[in-house]
C-alpha cells in the first residue's frame, strides 16, 4: 500500500513538472523575424542587453513589444534562420541546447510563482492579460520581467558566440552614425511590425508612385516639426530640407496617422502610394526618426526619381 501511494506520489510529481515545460509551438512573438532581424538581434545582443537593463536604472519597465521580439525563434523561424546563415550540425545543436536553457529558466520562475510557463509567458508578453491581473503585482512583473529576459539574452548570445564573423555580418549595425551637423542618437531595437503584410507594396508592383507611406506602428514614434527618414548606417534618406519654414509649420514635411485607412485616404498619398515597413526608430530625443531596411531605401530613391514624391513632401507616417 505505502509502495503504490508512492509511486503515485512520484508519477504526479514528474508529470506536474512536465506540465509546466512548454513546447517548442509555445511562446511566440506577434508575428515572424526575418532572418536579418534575427541576424541583428544576434549581432547586437550586447547592445540591446545595456538598453533594456541598464546597471543605473535597474527597476526600469521594459515594454511588453520588446520582451516578447526576444523571445527564441518558432521552428519555422529556426529553418529560416540556419538557411540565411548557412549552420552547421553542431551550429544547429547549438540553438536546440539555448533554447532547452531558455525554457529551464521560464519554469524555475513559473514554479516559484505558482504558475503554469505559459500562464506567466502570457502576462510576461501582456501585462494587461487576465493572468497578469489576478496572479501579479508590479512587483512580481517587474522582477520577473528582468530574469526571463536575461535568459533570452542568454538564448541569442549563446547563439552569437558560436557564429563565424561572416555569418555575423549578415546583422544589420546596431548603431546610427549622428550626422556631422545633428549629433543625435542611436538605434532601437528592430521590430516585426503587427501590422498586416497586405499593405506593404509587393515587390512586383513597379509604380510610378504617387507618394511614400511609411508603417511605423509599434516604434513609439512620436510626432515632430523636422523627422527624418534613415538608413540603418545613419545615412539621411529624407529630412524635408527644402520645405519652407512656413510650409513646415502649417502642413508639416510628413503627415502623420494612426491608422492605414486614413493614410491611404490623405490627400497626399495619391492614387498609387509606396508603402513601407520602418525596422526601428533612431534613439533621439523627440523621438521622431524611422529608419529603413537597405533594400527598402533603395527602392524608395529609385521611385523618387520618377515621380519626386520625397522633394513634394508626399510622405506619410503611420504611427500608434
Amino acid at each position: 500500500m505505502r509502495k503504490s501511494v508512492f509511486q503515485t506520489l512520484i508519477v504526479t510529481i514528474i508529470l506536474g513538472i512536465a506540465s509546466a515545460l512548454p513546447s517548442c509551438a509555445q511562446f511566440q512573438p506577434p508575428s515572424n523575424r526575418t532572418a536579418t532581424e534575427m541576424s541583428t538581434i544576434i549581432a547586437n545582443v550586447d547592445v540591446i542587453q545595456d538598453r533594456l537593463l541598464p546597471d543605473d536604472q535597474p527597476d526600469r519597465r521594459i515594454p511588453p513589444r520588446q520582451r516578447s521580439r526576444l523571445l527564441p525563434p518558432n521552428e519555422a523561424e529556426t529553418q529560416t534562420l540556419s538557411d540565411s546563415l548557412g549552420l552547421s550540425f553542431e551550429q544547429k545543436h547549438l540553438i536546440k541546447t539555448a533554447y532547452e536553457k531558455f525554457i529551464d529558466a521560464v519554469a524555475d520562475v513559473a514554479a516559484k510563482e505558482r504558475m503554469t510557463s505559459q500562464d506567466l509567458m502570457d502576462a510576461y508578453c501582456d501585462p494587461a492579460s487576465r493572468v497578469a491581473q489576478r496572479r501579479y503585482n508590479n512587483f512580481l512583473l517587474l522582477r520577473d520581467n528582468r530574469i526571463i529576459l536575461a535568459a533570452q539574452l542568454g538564448f541569442w548570445r549563446s547563439i552569437r558566440n558560436a557564429l563565424t564573423p561572416d555569418q555575423l555580418s549578415v546583422g544589420q549595425p546596431f548603431a546610427l552614425r549622428p550626422t556631422a551637423d545633428d549629433k543625435r542618437g542611436s538605434l532601437v531595437i528592430p521590430v516585426t511590425l503587427d501590422a498586416p503584410a497586405s499593405i506593404v507594396t509587393p515587390l512586383i508592383s513597379k509604380g510610378p508612385f504617387t507618394s511614400l507611406i511609411v508603417d511605423a506602428r509599434g516604434l513609439g514614434i512620436d510626432r515632430a516639426m523636422s523627422p527624418r527618414i534613415l538608413l540603418p548606417d545613419g545615412t539621411e534618406l529624407y529630412r524635408g530640407e527644402a520645405a519652407s519654414p512656413d510650409f513646415a509649420i502649417e502642413s508639416g514635411i510628413v503627415s502623420y496617422t494612426t491608422q492605414w485607412e486614413t493614410a491611404k485616404a490623405n490627400g497626399r498619398a495619391g492614387d498609387n502610394p509606396l508603402v513601407v515597413r520602418a525596422i526601428a526608430r533612431a534613439d533621439t530625443v523627440d523621438k521622431s526618426d524611422v529608419v529603413l531596411s537597405q533594400e527598402d531605401a533603395k527602392r524608395v530613391l529609385d521611385e523618387d526619381t520618377k515621380t519626386k514624391f520625397l522633394k513634394h513632401f508626399k510622405v506619410i507616417f503611420i504611427i500608434d
